[in-house]
């Protein structure tokens, strides 16, 4: 059950893309030096990162992936989007004041300086894992946006979105990232505001869609396809306030900004914001499933249901806002996996050379690891739970960063321990344990503290722990 397309909606989807290039190339001149690659020279103030933020958040896992949960599901899916959005508060107020000081490039680097060299390579591949876990999500939801909007076929409308976003993202750098979320930010808001309301009216009100979800739909705690009671709420909260220490791309975001406050007021700002799309794509979701029963592939019950019953001038502005918040998480996930690849892989190999090739092979090897996240992103899993397990893939190296930063005691051994470990008990659980029984995080999260306390208690006296906040600026 298709849209038919217009040619106004055809124009838009060009528009949008140029639009997206046209950051790229602006910074492309704008960017002179390696380190404005990455941190854009650390002069964004509390609204920039707000809406970049928020952005950054609302992508494809929590449009296309978070209507078909609860397409699924019913209310209970309203979780999903809601905490994650909400654990920006409590991680504003726990990671800023020590992560913005530091002056590392990356995680990798960090972990380097507050304990071993040896752990760099270890944790650059255990962050690149977790990047690469969650950057192909973000094209195949694209990809289904288009199909399902314009009617192309998927392979057309999967190089369209993989190109564009690949491009200019390896041109800016995070510049062109940053100031192309807010943009995109703006097209969210304003495609929302316009089209959710029109949609509701459709299918006869909030009220109307509310009281005729089916009986198994109802449920703010069970759905068909998982659990969200208060133990399972409690673990996702905590896993992505904890993912996040170990995330480069809002290692990224903190380092940018232009004061330590203005970092913290603009991650609060942002969480704020993105809260309530947890309640709009599950109002979506469950519309959906009354007017579109039986679909196949529920993720493209967003954009199929939202576009049918939008009028083509409207369809138009909600077309740039669905295809915004698909791809805006994208480009920050190909810029933190760069990030972690020129500076942990490459300078290591290559060192001593200069600031316009370091930031040259940057372009570069952002390009080439987007077409390598193309190829991955063929054969990826429904898109929520490979954003999932990107999260679960970063617990290990998130916890070994927050204790760096909190503990004094731990050392290398520890880290390595708690990285390894940690790692292996994620993927264990996740493809030999029940997870809907047992939540991977609380196989996880306490598997990789005891090994880091075990490892480092045990090696106290043979290694001595670095300063405690690393190399600050």
């Amino acid at each position: 059950m298709g849209v038919t397309a217009h040619p106004l909606d055809l124009a838009v989807v060009i528009v949008y893309a140029l639009a997206m290039l046209a950051f790229g190339l602006y910074f492309w001149f704008k960017v002179e030096r390696y380190s404005d690659y990455y941190d854009g020279g650390r002069t964004w103030g509390v609204w920039i990162v707000g809406c970049a933020v928020a952005a950054t958040n609302i992508g494809a896992g929590n449009t296309m992936g978070s209507v078909a949960m609860a397409y699924r599901d019913g209310f209970s899916a309203m979780w999903y989007v809601t905490l994650q959005a909400l654990a920006f508060i409590p991680f504003a107020y726990v990671a800023v004041h020590k992560i913005y000081p530091l002056k590392e490039t990356t995680l990798a680097e960090y972990l380097e300086s507050r304990y071993r060299p040896w752990l760099r390579p270890i944790s650059a591949v255990a962050l690149a894992l977790a990047t690469f876990a969650i950057l192909p999500a973000q094209i195949v939801g694209g990809a289904s946006v288009m199909t399902a909007l314009l009617g192309v076929d998927y392979t057309t409308a999967f190089l369209a979105v993989g190109i564009t976003l690949i491009l200019y993202s390896a041109l800016g750098g995070m510049p062109s990232v940053t100031y192309g979320d807010v943009y995109q930010w703006v097209l969210m808001l304003g495609g929302f505001a316009v089209g959710v309301p029109i949609f509701l009216a459709a299918a006869g009100g909030l009220s109307a869609v509310m009281a005729a979800a089916p009986p198994t739909h109802m449920s703010w705690t069970d759905g068909a396809t998982g659990t969200w009671n208060p133990p399972t709420i409690a673990a996702w909260l905590v896993t992505v306030v904890m993912a996040r220490f170990g995330s480069q791309e809002w290692y990224q975001r903190i380092r940018a900004s232009q004061s330590a406050e203005a970092s913290r007021r603009g991650f609060v700002l942002g969480g704020l914001m993105a809260a309530p799309f947890g309640w709009l794509t599950m109002i979506v979701g469950i519309a959906a499933l009354q007017q579109l029963p039986g679909l196949a592939n529920p993720e493209e019950a967003f954009a199929r249901s939202m576009m049918a019953a939008m009028p083509v001038g409207l369809r138009a502005l909600m077309m740039s806002a669905i295809l915004a918040a698909v791809v805006t998480s994208g480009e920050s996930s190909v810029n933190a996996a760069t990030a972690l690849f020129v500076n942990d892989v490459c300078k290591r190999f290559v060192p001593g050379r200069s600031d316009t090739f370091y930031l040259r092979l940057s372009q570069l090897s952002c390009a080439g690891l987007g077409l390598v996240a193309l190829v991955l992103a063929l054969n990826a899993p429904h898109i929520v739970e490979y954003i999932r397990l990107g999260f679960m893939i970063r617990t290990p190296v998130a916890i070994t960063v927050l204790m760096g930063l909190y503990w004094r005691g731990a050392n290398a051994t520890g880290a390595a321990a708690a990285i390894l470990i940690g790692t292996a008990a994620v993927l264990g659980w996740q493809t030999f344990g029940n997870t809907r029984a047992v939540d991977p995080f609380w196989i996880a999260a306490p598997v990789t503290f005891a090994a880091l306390v075990a490892g480092s208690l045990a090696s106290r006296g043979a290694a001595t722990a670095q300063p405690l906040s690393g190399h600050s600026a």
